[in-house]
């Protein structure tokens, strides 16, 4: 299924591309109208690894491109799950 740009909000999780988990951490439309997407991820098969910034933080991805790269909405059941394979860690 498509990601829908207004999904695309801060604390909410996408499988991407590869089996990559990523959480979006802040959504800004910069003073061109540009609208970003900052976001944090990590490999969603391999437990115990933080998240990471996947991209520089001056230069952030599109809300088009970041919506590309995704799959789909993590549901809150999908999320349980990976917590308790210990693919999401308590904090995240």
């Amino acid at each position: 299924m498509a990601v829908r740009a207004d999904e695309v909000t801060p604390g909410e999780f996408f499988m991407a591309e590869g089996q990559e988990l990523r959480k979006v951490f802040r959504v800004a439309t910069d003073d061109r109208g540009i609208t970003c997407v900052w976001y944090q991820c990590k490999a969603a098969a391999v437990s115990g690894q933080p998240l990471l910034f996947g991209h520089t933080q001056a230069n952030p991805p599109t809300l088009d491109r970041f919506i590309a790269g995704c799959a789909y909405r993590l549901s809150s059941p999908e999320l349980d799950e990976l917590r308790r394979r210990g693919i999401l860690l308590r904090y995240e």
